[in-house]
């Protein structure tokens, strides 16, 4: 089964990201990444039609290697906030302007005081007819309070 360039959302209302188009110049120092096709080799910005889960992650004996990093915009309503991910150590996008907190007329500051991950059921690239269920496991799991150094 198939998806649209694996698009999906990020909360500061941008629109939907996939991994071709959407990540030209997001690699470090503004180059184009180069994600493999793991299923029939290549890169996956050369890839015509929808993408795969596969072709992102590899098959199931595969692991890939993620990364994320987030970090508070400074003040209610301030675009400074940022979203960083790497796919097995490169990275596939990087946005330094989100305001993860909008402005309000308290104008209260908040901060994250969880984090989860997957369940992502708001994501809806199937009619429910087409859904499926999708299984996948996390090993080495680590919670850092800065970026390591060969991500950098």
């Amino acid at each position: 089964m198939s998806i649209a360039k694996i698009n999906f959302r990020i909360s500061n209302g941008g629109g939907s990201l996939n991994l071709t188009t959407h990540t030209v110049g997001q690699a470090l120092g503004g180059t184009n990444p180069q994600v493999p096709d793991l299923v029939n080799g290549g890169f996956l910005v050369d890839f015509e039609g929808s993408t795969t889960h596969d072709q992102v992650y590899g098959p199931t004996e595969v692991w890939t290697k993620m990364a994320f990093y987030v970090k508070m915009n400074s003040a209610p309503g301030v675009s400074d906030g940022i979203f960083r991910q790497w796919i097995n150590d490169q990275r596939i996008y990087n946005e330094e302007d989100i305001p993860w907190v909008k402005e309000t007329v308290e104008n209260n500051m908040v901060g994250w005081n969880y984090f989860c991950i997957g369940g992502n059921d708001h994501f809806q690239p199937f009619p429910n007819e087409d859904r499926f269920e999708d299984w996948w496991a996390l090993d080495d799991l680590v919670v850092r309070d800065s970026i390591p150094e060969e991500l950098l």
